[in-house]
């Protein structure tokens, strides 16, 4: 967690009593967002005696937001509900909104396009390295092999 996803948490302390957001930094201002809403309407509506809404568990799945809580009303889940929408259309690395759109295969993620061309060319770096590393100790079994005969 970066530093402003932590001030962002401990300017909340209300509703991040038991987890920290395990998103990344590009939905930092989305739950920023999010929570200053849940907060201030809990705050101004004592006298609908709303229970605090507390996060359970903030994370990405699907590509998109989860907010997972206790307490709070229906309202307050539509607050909930318009940030995780909002989400698949911002950049969860960056918080780009204007090319961030759900993307991959196996794995789904919302990113910019500059933030997904950095994660391509990341993970084709990594699956060389893999089949180096593979090629590399099926190469030493083979020699090994052939001393020994």
């Amino acid at each position: 967690m970066n530093r402003k996803m932590y001030q962002m948490c401990k300017k909340y302390p209300k509703i991040f009593v038991r987890c920290w957001p395990e998103v990344g930094n590009g939905w930092c201002q989305l739950l920023d967002n999010l929570c200053e809403h849940i907060q201030s309407y809990i705050d101004n509506n004592k006298h609908l005696n709303i229970e605090q809404l507390e996060a359970t568990q903030v994370k990405e799945k699907f590509g998109t937001l989860r907010f997972y809580s206790s307490g709070g009303n229906e309202y307050i889940r539509g607050f909930i509900s318009h940030a995780e929408w909002l989400s698949s259309s911002t950049c969860e690395l960056c918080g780009d909104t204007k090319t961030a759109k759900l993307r991959g295969n196996a794995w789904l993620t919302t990113q910019c396009d500059v933030c997904w061309t950095k994660t391509i060319v990341q993970s084709d770096e990594y699956n060389w390295e893999v089949k180096l590393k593979y090629h590399y100790i099926r190469i030493k079994q083979w020699i090994r092999r052939k001393l020994r005969l």
